[in-house]
């Protein structure tokens, strides 16, 4: 199960990633469910309403293992999950173990910071849960088996985010705008992590 460690926050500038830029980065899934691969973990991540619905929520694995990098790419790379919209959701097939999942929204709000130990086989569930504010963010909010949770796995709330929500798919264009701004979402990462390290 995700274990939600730590939320990190940091100051993010605004990543110039606006609603027409999504629309190019992600592209609707025939799929209407999912499952994980072998040796795999399937993390779905939905985002299940219109509040701060002019903002995109872009979602980044960070440091995901790349054992065999293209050329000019490291050993380790950061891995766009997703760039959600309003009513969608993505199913992101993840190496067993631990991943560091990233929230940076297109509106220059806080990253966000959600830790997971993932296991082979399991599927597990995440809320790209948006937050108010002169520059709005999103937290990532796993769906817990434990009924003290806020955001339970048997809570009638999941099935209707799953049911009212679309899969959609990133491109080659939303890499190559993680790639674009290297530098930028480097510098942004090495803060929330920073943030991370000094909560207790």
């Amino acid at each position: 199960m995700i274990r939600f460690l730590k939320i990190a926050f940091a100051l993010v500038v605004a990543l110039g990633f606006g609603s027409a830029n999504a629309q190019d980065a992600m592209v609707k899934s025939n799929r209407k469910e999912a499952s994980p691969e072998p040796g795999k973990a399937l993390v779905i991540f939905v985002r299940s309403s219109m509040v701060v619905g002019a903002y995109s929520a872009p979602v980044i694995d960070v440091d995901v293992k790349n054992p065999e990098p293209k050329p000019g790419q490291a050993a380790l790379d950061d891995r766009v999950v997703g760039i959600l919209s309003s009513y969608s959701k993505v199913a992101y097939q993840a190496e067993p173990g631990e991943h560091t999942f990233m929230s940076m929204p297109s509106g220059g709000g806080a990253a966000l910071v959600l830790k997971a130990n993932l296991q082979a086989g399991r599927t597990y569930f995440v809320l790209v849960k948006p937050n108010w504010g002169m520059s709005p963010s999103f937290t990532l909010m796993p769906m817990r088996n434990d009924p003290k949770s806020e955001f339970r796995l048997d809570s009638p709330d999941l099935a209707l985010w799953l049911g009212r929500t679309d899969f959609y798919e990133p491109t080659d264009f939303a890499q190559g705008w993680l790639n674009g701004n290297r530098q930028s979402v480097n510098q942004k990462k090495a803060d929330a992590l920073r943030e991370w390290a000094k909560l207790p």
